[in-house]
């Protein structure tokens, strides 16, 4: 596509903007963010400021003007797109793009032309100003291929166009999109300001909050500073009326960050449950970071991660807590070491092959380990042997004696008791 390029200082014919401006509104006709739709780069290795490099180590598209849009002012509505002016984005470290449609600022810096977004609604998600538009935009429906002045009556109704119809050809883009693949969000909500604010969002529910005044008393001026990352605005959100402000919701939200001083008292409600002996507090305050989301996983790739509590470590989970290592240490340097399953639930210590060593560590064979006796096997033993003594028979001079001993009786009632022997609860496998 022939342009001309202002901005990059490419050839230029056109002196329509040769005025002097220091700024001004424009409305978004094309959005440079592929380099397939990119012009050849005039630059190559005989430049002198490229002269130690060779050209196949510089792209042969124009990467001057990637993140760059073309815009029309009020003035130029009626000139071929191919013959619109381009405008680079003010600071190319922190690119806040604008969509097809959206309203930006064009201001004229030594020559060159740049643009920020504009921010005229309450929406971050798509925000265009309907007076620039309507004075910059030829709006049809989808099916309207006509060139002719366009009916505002869109706009005036809604502040945003359902198609768009450039004039230079007969193209649509698809209802309720701003670009090829771009589609309008209106349930996507401003957050909420507190005196002093920094906010930073993008057009999707994600956003950066640095603030000091979300605790509820604010009235002694005192300050608890307090950064909150969110990623997805909440369905319960979202549900609100358009142009509404919402607060960032821990609970709901798509995944959150939440680091917080002071008196401003988390909503945090944990998803599992609380084990009877340690809870998570009701007024969950002070310096605190809580991440609440669908999937958490903490990696290292090198070296060891480190779990550090100045008081208890709790973990919670509604399912399984699985720990899988090459070796497992457990050590309780001051109190007892507690492994409780409620709910008539089992313990079980399970090895194949190996040994389960109870008593003085023995792992490295400091201490002779004695095995543990099976009760079972042992009572079905005794048992025998009791039967056996109450059967016996002596050889005596005057011939064999009656079977079993005199007291028969009460090798018989020892061996009732044997099973008085066994636990309840604690086996051997």
């Amino acid at each position: 596509m022939a342009m001309n390029y202002r901005a990059t200082g490419i050839g230029r014919t056109r002196t329509d903007y040769d005025k002097q401006y220091k700024e001004e509104l424009a409305t978004v006709t094309n959005v440079y963010i592929s380099l397939d739709d990119m012009p050849e780069n005039s630059l190559n290795a005989s430049n002198t400021l490229y002269s130690e490099f060779e050209t196949a180590d510089y792209i042969t598209k124009n990467a001057n003007i990637y993140g760059a849009i073309q815009f029309r002012f009020g003035s130029s509505k009626d000139i071929l797109e191919k013959n619109l002016d381009v405008a680079l984005p003010l600071n190319k470290d922190t690119h806040n793009l604008p969509v097809i449609d959206e309203t930006v600022y064009i201001r004229k810096v030594d020559g060159v032309l740049y643009y920020t977004r504009a921010n005229y609604q309450n929406s971050p998600n798509f925000d265009s100003n309907p007076s620039v538009l309507s004075k910059t935009l030829k709006i049809s429906s989808e099916n309207d291929n006509s060139t002719g002045q366009s009916d505002i009556s869109e706009i005036a109704a809604s502040n945003i166009p359902n198609s768009v119809q450039k004039n230079d050809t007969s193209t649509n883009i698809r209802p309720g999109f701003n670009g090829k693949y771009f589609k309008r969000d209106l349930r996507i909500h401003q957050l909420s300001l507190r005196e002093g604010d920094t906010i930073f969002q993008g057009r999707n529910g994600n956003s950066i909050r640095l603030s000091g005044y979300l605790h509820d008393n604010k009235d002694d001026g005192i300050s608890y500073p307090a950064f909150i990352i969110r990623n997805g605005e909440s369905a319960t959100n979202k549900a609100k009326q358009i142009y509404d402000v919402v607060d960032e919701d821990i609970n709901n939200d798509g995944s959150s960050i939440h680091i917080t001083s002071g008196e401003y008292i988390t909503p945090y409600t944990p998803t599992s449950a609380n084990s009877t002996r340690y809870k998570f507090p009701s007024e969950a305050k002070g310096d605190q970071i809580i991440v609440n989301t669908d999937r958490l996983t903490l990696s290292t790739k090198g070296d060891d991660i480190f779990l550090i509590s100045n008081r208890n470590l709790s973990i919670f989970a509604n399912d399984t807590v699985s720990i899988d290592a090459s070796s497992i240490d457990f050590t309780a340097n001051d109190g007892n070491v507690r492994i409780t399953a409620q709910a008539n639930n089992d313990v079980i210590i399970a090895v194949e092959g190996g040994k389960v060593l109870l008593g003085a560590d023995n792992s490295e064979g400091s201490v002779d380990a004695n095995q543990m006796i099976l009760g079972n096997k042992l009572i079905s033993l005794i048992d025998r042997l009791i039967q056996a003594i109450n059967l016996m028979t002596i050889a005596t001079p005057s011939g064999p004696s009656a079977p079993g001993p005199i007291d028969k009786a009460t090798f018989t009632g020892l061996a009732n008791e044997l099973k008085d022997c066994l636990s309840s609860t604690n086996y051997l496998v």
